[in-house]
């Protein structure tokens, strides 16, 4: 019987273990991913200001980001790096994200590829 128990309790420690190093894991990857988050848009801007007028010309060509996701009419509308040609209307509506998505698409969220696009748009479309 003391075999069995301290069989037991051994297990049930591995397993908070593994719980515990799995969610530190998680919460490290979530976190290093939103600090990037929040600092690229300001990477991007300032990139683009620090260059000289004449080769600041062209957004589309000199912009880090390829795509930007705003709101409109309540539903995501993505539009190109100059933020004024529309790429696609999409049928996702912003209410349904998360609030942290929310302010970021009012602000204007950077999309750095055409695969980041389309995994974004899959994965919050219905």
């Amino acid at each position: 019987m003391k075999k069995s128990t301290s069989i037991r309790l051994f297990l049930i420690l591995a397993v908070v273990l593994c719980g515990s190093a799995y969610a530190i894991g998680y919460y490290y990857s979530v976190y290093q991913w939103e600090k990037r988050m929040a600092r690229e848009p300001y990477l991007a801007e300032q990139q683009l200001s620090e260059k000289p007028e004449e080769e600041n010309s062209s957004p589309v060509a000199t912009a880090p980001y390829q795509y930007v996701l705003r709101e409109q009419d309540g539903y995501i509308t993505v539009y190109y790096a100059d933020q004024e040609t529309v790429y696609s209307i999409t049928d996702i509506p912003v209410k349904s994200l998360s609030i942290r998505l929310q302010q970021e698409i009012a602000q204007g969220k950077f999309i750095y590829s055409e695969e980041e696009l389309y995994n974004f748009l899959e994965s919050h479309s219905s």
